[in-house]
């Protein structure tokens, strides 16, 4: 968050559906006293304009499914050049994580 100088106060957007990075980004956004402002991924390109313009959010984070829609959907807003691109991380399942091991 610092590095994107998210202040307090700040409305920060996530576009992206729910996953490990998103309650990560959640947590992070309210740990530097900003306001989290979700938008749903599946919502229509007039209705996501809207409310991105309503908002006031300085700033949004997306990851590799929503980057493309979300930026062609807000091109021309002050936003779109402020979007951040969070590659997904994904977490192994329960059978690929390796035993623990007590020495």
């Amino acid at each position: 968050m610092v590095a994107q100088s998210i202040t307090p106060g700040d409305r920060v957007g996530v576009y992206m559906n729910n996953c490990v990075q998103y309650i990560v980004l959640a947590l992070g956004i309210w740990k530097a006293g900003a306001v989290l402002v979700p938008f749903k991924i599946a919502i229509p390109r007039a209705p996501l304009r809207h409310a991105v313009e309503d908002s006031g959010v300085r700033i949004v984070f997306t990851d590799t499914a929503g980057i493309g829609r979300f930026s062609g959907d807000c091109d021309g807003l002050d936003v779109a050049r402020r979007v951040v691109h969070l590659p997904r991380t994904e977490v192994p399942s329960a059978g690929e994580r390796p035993a623990a091991r007590w020495s």
